[in-house]
């Protein structure tokens, strides 16, 4: 498959999908990284940010695409729709993933809608949205598959990294916890959670449902104070 994975900034990707994406190319997939933005157009930041996202897609094996929208600009409008919708026919994607749309940063938003007018109209496309610091930026979300990346956290964590311009250090915890909080409604050590709105069955491949952790038994080991218990049939004297 070709897979896209859209993020707003360098390092979005990379902190939402890069598990599933080191997962994906050791399968054989291709995984491309379409960044919409990397900085004020014309500043040496676009450069920085640029050469640490190409250093981070090598840790992955992943190819980076820059399209050099405005930071905390990105339009969404019919030239930038037309932009990404033409990107997608030209790598011929099959899966594209996206950020969520509800979120509290203005170029995640535009990320979001902008991957999901370009394909949202082809069955043959499969769309997913991912999350990024859930609960600050990424609002409402609640995945309906997950990606084991238990395996591949660490090289995740190494990829992320290679931001160095993004004080990773400050808020990599908020991931930390995310990815512990997905293994744990998976069943696994760490996982990634998406939410599949587009579905075909090479990209339910890459993904699982929800496991749900049998319960332990403990609570049957004692009557509950509110449970009623059966009382002895009524027996009278000489009956």
């Amino acid at each position: 498959m070709n897979i896209v994975v859209v993020g707003a900034h360098p390092d979005d990707p990379e902190s939402g999908c890069g598990g599933l994406a080191i997962r994906a190319v050791q399968d054989g997939h291709r995984v491309i990284f379409l960044y919409l933005s990397s900085g004020v157009p014309g500043r040496a930041e676009d450069e920085l940010r640029e050469e640490e996202a190409r250093k981070a897609c090598l840790v992955i094996g992943a190819e980076p695409h820059f399209m050099r929208f405005p930071m905390s600009d990105i339009p969404f409008n019919l030239a930038s729709l037309e932009k990404v919708s033409d990107f997608m026919g030209d790598v011929d994607a099959d899966l594209v993933l996206a950020h969520w749309p509800v979120d509290t940063h203005p170029d995640h938003q535009a990320a979001g809608v902008l991957a999901t007018q370009a394909v949202v109209g082809n069955p043959d496309v499969a769309l997913a949205y991912y999350e990024v610091v859930t609960g600050v930026q990424t609002m409402g979300f609640e995945p309906n598959r997950f990606v084991d990346i238990s395996s591949v956290a660490s090289r995740k964590r190494k990829a992320v990294e290679c931001h160095t311009s993004q004080n990773v250090g400050s808020w990599w915890h908020y991931h930390d916890a995310m990815e512990r909080l997905r293994g744990a409604q998976m069943g696994v050590e760490r996982a990634e959670g998406y939410y599949l709105i587009v579905t075909t069955p090479e990209a339910e491949s890459l993904f699982s449902t929800r496991k749900f952790i049998e319960p332990s038994g403990s609570r049957t080991l004692r009557r509950a104070k509110h449970e009623r218990v059966p009382l002895s049939p009524h027996r009278t004297e000489g009956g």
